[in-house]
């Protein structure tokens, strides 16, 4: 049976090539990100330019990079052009001038998944989803084995300690008594590649965010697929899922439904636990809010939601929430890897085009941003005067008091707060200055908010 299937990305999604874009190979103008061909290039540069540039393509990266930014017009062709996030545009403005070469390597690009710069999700991604789901969903009451954090990495999530459980569980719950791609019943399913994306990919910055220290590492950049809720971009993209049971003699046979019910399972546990890990990320919790509401709203006969590529997390690529010696406080990571106005990375909705019933998101959306207009904070913008005469806290793009900052605190940090240093500024207007970067002017840690001065 071929079904036709529709992706609808929700959040970033990001599908790494294994490829990346130096920045002596792009250059970006007016919002657009361009990969250039040199020789098209070269080709509309007069002599004295053309004999400058092959001086500086030999012996100078740094200048050859602001020799293209200067140079290049749309008009000279380029191999294709992306659009780039103003947050990454403004740093590789920024950068123009830099004199290390380690700075500016680290405008590197990751590229998406492509053939023929030709953007695609793979199959092989949905399926592992699927695959992973169904084990999870079939395998809930067996599986159990141990977990340990490997130290010699410490940016890896944990690896499982006993590694051969895992593939006995398997055998379990497929009912083979072997376990190889011949015996696999997934074998029998196949999945397509997504059609080419025409449009949504864009050039932006991710970042490594601790859920504990609220801090960030380097950011990176990658080429990325916009999402309905992360980026108000609604676009589905076509693919196929084949199961082919009548040549299927094995144990076990999958079934659409399966496919379904399995993927909805695993998200709603996805779901549900990072609205408990992420109480204290605002944005982020209130991106899983949105998730959860429209997972209770989806038709789960013909739709599901999944989780998938980089960034997706360990949740979404392990067994670990149906782990029976799954232990929350000693097995949760405290990483994410978030986008610049921290949202998670790999959402998406997948919907049977047969059906009659698939969900308009872009309506939805509507609905959802109005169930949970009580549950937001405000933003900045509208709510400073109601703030601007009392002790504040900013955290990311929202403003909020010391009893809402407060809340859920451990004791710890209750004790530590300076309450003397902040009735300083109770009746007078607070001029402050809040930096997303690494650290501030004084060098204090990422997502604090330096005061400059108060006014009475």
């Amino acid at each position: 049976m071929k079904y036709n299937m529709a992706l609808t990305p929700l959040s970033t999604i990001f599908i790494g090539s294994g490829e990346e874009l130096y920045p002596y190979e792009y250059t970006i103008k007016n919002g657009y990100l361009y990969y250039l061909s040199i020789d098209e290039f070269i080709e509309n540069l007069n002599s004295n330019e053309i004999e400058h540039f092959l001086e500086i393509a030999e012996n100078n990266i740094i200048e050859l990079r602001n020799f293209l930014y200067t140079k290049y017009r749309e008009e000279f062709g380029y191999i294709y052009k992306v659009k780039v996030d103003k947050d990454f545009e403004n740093e590789f403005i920024k950068k123009l001038n830099v004199t290390n070469i380690q700075e500016l390597n680290a405008l590197a690009i990751e590229k998406f998944t492509n053939s023929g710069f030709n953007h695609y999700i793979p199959g092989s991604s949905i399926k592992g989803y699927i695959r992973g789901a169904y084990l999870a969903y079939k395998g809930k009451d067996k599986i159990s084995y141990k977990l340990e954090r490997n130290l010699n990495k410490r940016t890896y999530p944990f690896n499982t300690k006993e590694t051969f459980k895992e593939t006995k569980f398997e055998k379990d719950i497929f009912n083979q008594n072997n376990l190889n791609p011949k015996s696999d019943p997934f074998k029998f399913v196949k999945i397509s590649d997504t059609e080419s994306i025409s449009n949504g990919i864009i050039v932006r910055n991710i970042k490594r965010y601790n859920l504990k220290k609220g801090n960030q590492m380097m950011p990176k950049y990658i080429e990325s697929l916009k999402g309905l809720l992360s980026d108000n971009f609604d676009k589905d993209y076509q693919f196929y899922i084949t199961i082919d049971n009548e040549k299927n003699r094995l144990n076990t046979k999958i079934s659409f439904k399966d496919i379904l019910d399995s993927c909805n399972y695993k998200s709603q546990l996805i779901i549900n636990k990072e609205l408990n890990n992420t109480k204290n990320n605002i944005n982020l919790n209130n991106f899983y809010k949105q998730l959860s509401i429209l997972y209770d709203k989806i038709d789960k006969n013909n739709e599901a939601l999944i989780c998938i590529g980089q960034g997706a997390g360990f949740n979404s690529k392990t067994h670990n929430l149906v782990n029976k010696q799954f232990n929350p406080k000693q097995h949760t990571s405290v990483t994410k890897i978030l986008t610049l106005n921290s949202t998670p990375l790999g959402w998406a909705l997948i919907s049977n085009n047969n059906s009659n019933s698939k969900l308009k998101l872009g309506d939805l959306q509507t609905k959802i941003k109005d169930e949970i207009k009580n549950l937001q904070p405000k933003t900045l913008k509208s709510e400073i005067k109601k703030y601007e005469n009392n002790a504040f806290y900013l955290v990311g793009n929202y403003i909020i008091t010391k009893d809402e900052f407060l809340k859920d605190k451990p004791e710890s940090i209750k004790r530590n707060i300076n309450d003397t240093k902040l009735k300083e500024f109770i009746g007078k207007k607070i001029i402050f200055k809040y930096y997303p970067t690494d650290k501030d002017t004084k060098g204090n840690p990422l997502g604090k908010t330096e005061f400059i001065r108060v006014e009475k």
